[in-house]
């Protein structure tokens, strides 16, 4: 008679292994409910995609380590907001986490305002750029470590602004600088969180120049995909298959945008996070409709990944991102 299969072990290191192996998102969704070992549980949840099951995981699973796994692949900032403001959560860990994973400013500013737990006042109001907002935290909040840390965040703003070259034109602004790696870009970028229209942050490497602007990330001309300059360089030799590959920001706008450019003769490739199979460091790669290899901005290893075609409606037809 045939056992029970591994996962179903309270092991956890046995339980974990037999999940690595396996890539069925609806073998895997079956573990994240079902599985004993809350690792094998946190392993499974981190390889699957489809966010409206991730979201009953960030909401029901009695494991803050794996309602926090699960929140890195959502990226609705309205569920965020509401998760981590939510009073009625004893887990203070994951509605910390729901707040960093927030991109819209008005909704970081909101919980600010509006949510009564301290800590993730503190540790949202240290993510938003808004200079008169924060001044007002630090004159009129009633929390001394909340105002604290909107006045740090005010200082960090001024001395990260003396870092950018700022030209104009056309109406667009353009600020820039110079950095040693893809790693150090990505992470300068995205912690830009509210950027207005027409303006464009770009962070120039020896392995190609990466930008963000409204809608996300964007590259102007091909980044380099092996060979990197590498921070932390303690990866696998060897090829890995990629957690997961998403986007970040307004989707439906940078592909359309990519289609436009592609229309217009301009260079384009959709940008999406890869999160790296050995380490969970999430790159922004550009890629293209098939299998891709990518390496890790964060410990060098290279990913296997795959997307499909993306067929975008344009005013001039049908476009293939």
């Amino acid at each position: 008679m045939k056992g029970k299969p591994a996962w179903e072990s309270d092991n956890q290191e046995k339980a974990v292994a037999a999940v690595q192996q396996i890539y069925d998102e609806g073998v895997l969704k079956v573990i994240a409910i079902q599985a004993i070992a809350s690792g094998a549980r946190g392993a499974a949840v981190r390889k699957i995609c489809d966010e409206n099951f991730l979201k009953e995981i960030a909401l029901k699973d009695y494991d803050g380590a794996v309602r926090q796994m699960a929140l890195k692949n959502i990226a609705d900032n309205v569920f965020l907001s509401e998760l981590a403001m939510n009073d009625n959560d004893s887990d203070e860990n994951t509605r910390e986490e729901a707040a960093n994973k927030i991109t819209d400013e008005g909704l970081l500013k909101k919980i600010v305002l509006n949510c009564s737990n301290t800590s993730v006042r503190f540790y949202t109001v240290q993510r938003i750029t808004d200079e008169a907002f924060l001044k007002e935290i630090v004159l009129k909040d009633l929390d001394k470590l909340v105002r604290e840390a909107a006045q740090s965040t005010i200082n960090a703003i001024s001395k990260e602004q003396n870092s950018w070259s700022i030209q104009t034109s056309d109406g667009s602004t353009y600020y820039s600088q110079k950095k040693d790696s893809l790693f150090v870009a990505n992470e300068i970028l995205k912690k830009l969180s509210s950027i207005p229209l027409q303006t464009y942050y770009l962070v120039d490497t020896p392995d190609g120049t990466l930008g963000r602007d409204i809608n996300g990330f964007f590259t102007e001309a091909p980044i380099k995909t092996t060979n990197l300059k590498i921070n932390n360089p303690d990866g696998k030799t060897e090829s890995v298959q990629s957690q997961s590959l998403i986007g970040f920001g307004d989707m439906n706008k940078n592909q359309s945008s990519v289609a436009y450019q592609k229309i217009n003769g301009q260079y384009a490739k959709l940008i999406l996070m890869m999160k790296c199979g050995q380490c969970d460091y999430e790159s922004p790669i550009e890629t293209v409709a098939g299998d891709m290899e990518r390496q890790c901005y964060y410990c060098g290893t290279n990913n296997k990944t795959h997307r499909g075609v993306i067929h975008v409606y344009t005013s001039e037809g049908v476009v293939d991102v």
